[in-house]
């Protein structure tokens, strides 16, 4: 080991002197003190005091500098060494790696991989450690070893025992157990954890265990703390403690609405209003107009948007994600000439279907039964399940879609499960990628842009638990195919499955849009709407209408004049517009503000707007005889002003007159 061979024994010594310093002195003496490096009086500032007195370093004879106490650097070396690992703070596979490079050396570490390893370090050999010991097997195997025979098939050549004997061997064993039942333990709690136990003999059962990868050391976050525990998760793997059926549970505050249709109905409506502007540099949107798109969308609540990762900016890339892949809107102009994003036949379409059915068409493109395009800001086709696309072939996702409908679709409808319980019980019962590792021994996957293979146990359950929580973060949940809800008297996020559900995971063949019966919307003779409760689907439907003016309750909306130019501009129709009124607000459209809707939308008209090419005669003679030339490509507007038909002069057309004796002059 490069940095944790020591005497652990005065190791825990040491502890005692960083225990005496503040976490801010704790915090320098890791970040900024170098075991062998001098460290001026001017860095130190305040913390000269509190390091010197803990003894942890000593000043210089001429006071100008300090050093880190010849005793004590080992001790700096190892507690840097913590401070550098990020196993417990973010546990993958680079960080995995990052440890072992940082703390075993090459023989140490090909030969962690057991008997057959290759002798050489690299890409294949560090997955093939990975798998090996960050798995239940590998402290299981450990506690299980009769004799210090165990070490043999996992040490280098020539390289010192560290199972030098029996007492260590059970020491660490008894260490092992005990952090696996507890959890992760301070450094100085060791001794307790082994009592009666000679120090040489802790300090040795130290060293194996981190040796051989059976327990990690780090520095906890707060205060700097040492500690020490198994690689994350092992530890409940190695007790058997599988987890439980999920059970229905009571819940409060259920939220369902399919926001992600609402926020694409906002953005193809201020389209309609008027093209949005694009950069030229990344064909994204300016961000003035991107603020003005969030202020058009509904409100979520905020433990969704913490919880699902959806907050306004994320939910408008979102929108246009799915809007370009399903071109409802397109790309116009050039990039420095009034680069535009505007409707297209296809949007204008499908924004004037009713609810139900613009939910349809999104889920039906999704299962298939449209024709997908590549998406307007990603070169990427649309998938139901995006995240096993970017992990595997596409035989390969058409192999774990299944289990993922399937294990959605075992969520009732009248009844609310805990997330978490519902990811662990199918991460374990009907994991399609435990299943396709299991069938072929070289099956790999792309994690952190890098084929991995030799995939543990462990690990599938992991990746399959995150695959199941992005679908429904990013299909069911945006899509309104499942309720979610917050457990009653806790903070655990609960789910049931929705109508439109039962659809997108193909076990219905139609589904209905229920109302919102909680919601609680009044009409203001003047034309304020207010929201006595919240509800994001009602509010991302009236915002087509209204004005904004507040979120979740209170005056959310005003109806202006503008707004109503606005709707009836993004296809909506007086009676639509009375009709979503009165849907919602139970006491009904005052009668004045009915009326003044009506007379706004009487004044309503389009125009075409469009480039023409005119002919400026000398005299009406000669109007006459271009008119005769051209025929229908030209009409007369004045008695020496013509228009040309066509978007330009062809050179037929300029041919034509030039025969007739009629030259053109630009």
């Amino acid at each position: 080991m490069k940095l944790f061979d020591i005497d652990w024994h005065g190791f825990l010594a040491k502890l005692e002197l960083f225990h005496k310093l503040p976490v801010d002195a704790r915090r320098f003496f890791v970040e900024q003190v170098k075991p062998s490096t001098p460290v001026s009086k001017g860095v130190l500032a305040q913390f000269r005091e509190p390091l010197i007195a803990s003894g942890l370093m000593v000043m210089s004879p001429t006071g100008s500098h300090a050093n880190v106490h010849p005793e004590c650097r080992d001790f700096s070396r190892v507690i840097r060494a913590m401070a550098r690992s990020r196993v417990y703070a973010s546990p993958s596979r680079d960080t995995f790696h990052f440890y072992l490079n940082d703390n075993l050396t090459t023989p140490e570490i090909t030969a962690l991989s057991g008997p057959g390893a290759w002798g050489r370090l690299d890409h294949h050999e560090l997955q093939r450690v990975y798998a090996s010991v960050c798995s239940k097997a590998w402290p299981k195997g450990f506690l299980d070893a009769q004799s210090t025979g165990w070490e043999l098939d996992h040490a280098s050549a020539g390289e010192p025992h560290y199972l030098s004997g029996t007492a260590v061997l059970r020491a660490a064993q008894r260490l092992v157990q005990a952090i696996a039942e507890s959890g992760p333990v301070m450094f100085s709690r060791i001794p307790e954890i082994l009592p009666d136990t000679a120090p040489e003999t802790i300090s040795g059962a130290i060293r194996a265990t981190l040796r051989y990868l059976l327990l990690f050391p780090f520095l906890r976050h707060d205060d700097l703390e040492p500690m020490i525990g198994l690689w994350p998760g092992l530890a409940e793997k190695l007790l058997n403690k599988a987890p439980a059926q999920p059970q229905p549970v009571a819940v409060g505050e259920p939220f369902h609405a399919p926001f992600l249709m609402e926020d694409m109905v906002a953005i193809l409506s201020a389209c309609a209003v008027e093209p949005i502007r694009l950069r030229g540099n990344d064909m994204r949107i300016f961000e003035a107009a991107r603020q003005g798109l969030e202020e058009s969308l509904g409100t979520l609540p905020e433990w969704i948007e913490a919880s699902f990762n959806c907050g306004p900016q994320a939910r408008i890339e979102f929108a246009l994600f799915f809007l370009g892949a399903f071109v409802y809107v397109k790309r116009a102009g050039r990039p420095g000439a009034d680069f535009r994003l505007e409707p297209t036949r296809e949007g204008a379409e499908w924004l004037a279907m009713r609810p139900k059915e613009r939910l349809r068409a999104l889920i039906d493109g999704l299962r298939g039964s449209r024709k997908k395009a590549e998406a307007l800001f990603a070169d990427e086709v649309m998938s139901l399940a995006p995240d096993l696309s970017a992990m595997t072939s596409r035989a390969d996702s058409a192999k774990l879609l299944p289990f993922i409908l399937e294990g959605f679709a075992s969520v009732p409808g009248d009844k609310y499960l805990r997330l978490a319980d519902f990811l662990a019980w199918q991460s374990k019962t009907n994991n399609g990628l435990a299943a396709l590792v299991k069938k072929d021994r070289y099956f790999s996957i792309r994690l952190n842009w890098q084929h991995v293979s030799g995939l543990s146990e462990e690990e599938t359950e992991s990746i399959w638990g995150q695959a199941l929580f992005n679908f429904l973060r990013g299909r069911l949940l945006p899509l309104g195919a499942v309720t979610v809800a917050v457990e009653a008297g806790q903070k655990a996020i609960c789910l049931a499955l929705t109508d439109a559900g039962r659809y997108l995971l193909g076990t219905a063949q139609d589904f209905d849009i229920a109302g919102d019966p909680a919601a609680h919307v009044l009409i203001q003779p003047n034309f304020d709407v207010v929201f006595l409760t919240p509800s994001a689907r009602v509010e991302a439907s009236l915002a087509r209408i209204g004005e904004r003016k507040g979120r979740h309750v209170g005056t959310l909306f005003r109806i202006t004049k503008n707004s109503i130019f606005a709707a009836a501009a993004a296809s909506l129709t007086r009676d639509g517009v009375l009709e979503t009124l009165r849907e919602h607000c139970a006491a009904g459209i005052p009668p004045n503000v009915e009326a003044e809707i009506n007379g706004w939308f009487a004044r309503y008209r389009q125009v075409n707007v469009q480039p023409a090419t005119l002919i400026h005669c000398p005299d009406a003679e000669t109007a006459a005889r271009v008119l005769a030339t051209l025929g229908k490509k030209a009409a007369r507007l004045t008695d020496t002003v013509l228009e040309l038909r066509e978007s330009k002069i062809q050179s037929a057309v300029t041919k034509k007159l030039r025969e007739a004796g009629i030259f053109i002059r630009t």
